[in-house]
């Protein structure tokens, strides 16, 4: 089988907006990534993501950069486009000519602390479906060290932080009556960590469409406070220590 080949385009500044802890400044790059059959385009990705800047510990900068370069591809989706775009141009030209096959994937901070940084990432994938593919992604990190840091590890081990969670996603989607439990079951306890952002208001739960209830419903998105979860936070402190 013939090699498919990848041409990155240079990367573009858009803007930067400059945060008070640490000299920390985050820039705005954006990158177009191009998927070809020899001279046929098949699959694009557009990539917007934020760029570490002004750190003394240029060490620490680049293990945040890394880490936030990684979750654009550890959110997937881009190699499924590429392959159905490549099995159509091979097994059906006429369907591959009006049809989109790419990824654009958007990674922006929705928490930035004294210790963590907490990224977004929202990724629209287009693999010549009657829709596209919305999925999302989580990512913390560590200011201090430039590591990434699991949800979980936030929580004591013995924490009951899941079940605190779910039974407060559950309480939140009862008053909506289009939702009905006896439709969807108790997916509200399938909702995943990787998923989970850290925001200034409380720890927020995401379903990607289609995730726990009907495509057509969107993205679902319950906020749980931070005081329900007093009590079980670990060793780096709560919400006033990060």
């Amino acid at each position: 089988m013939k090699r498919i080949a990848a041409l990155i385009l240079v990367a573009q500044m858009l803007c930067c907006s400059v945060a008070h802890a640490q000299g920390l400044i985050l820039t705005g790059m954006t990158q177009t990534c191009q998927i070809r059959e020899g001279e046929v385009l098949l699959a694009t990705r557009q990539a917007s993501y934020p760029l570490v800047e002004g750190l003394t510990d240029t060490d620490v900068q680049e293990r945040l950069n890394k880490g936030i370069r990684d979750g654009l591809e550890a959110g997937g989706g881009f190699q499924v486009a590429i392959d159905y775009a490549l099995e159509d141009y091979r097994q059906d030209p006429a369907r591959f000519a009006i049809t989109q096959y790419g990824q654009d994937a958007t990674a922006q901070v929705v928490f930035q602390g004294k210790k963590l940084l907490c990224v977004s990432y929202q990724f629209i994938t287009y693999t010549g479906g009657a829709h596209p593919w919305p999925s999302s992604l989580s990512l913390v990190m560590n200011l201090q060290t430039g590591e990434v840091v699991p949800l979980t590890a936030l929580f004591r081990e013995d924490s009951a932080a899941r079940d605190l969670v779910t039974d407060e996603v559950l309480r939140q989607l009862g008053d909506q009556e289009y939702f009905l439990a006896e439709d969807y079951g108790e997916g509200g306890s399938l909702w995943s960590w990787d998923k989970a952002l850290l925001t200034p208001d409380g720890l927020r739960i995401v379903f990607d469409p289609g995730e726990w209830g009907p495509y057509a419903a969107g993205t679902l998105e319950f906020l749980v406070e931070y005081d329900l979860l007093a009590g079980e936070w670990g060793d780096m402190g709560g919400p006033e220590s990060w």
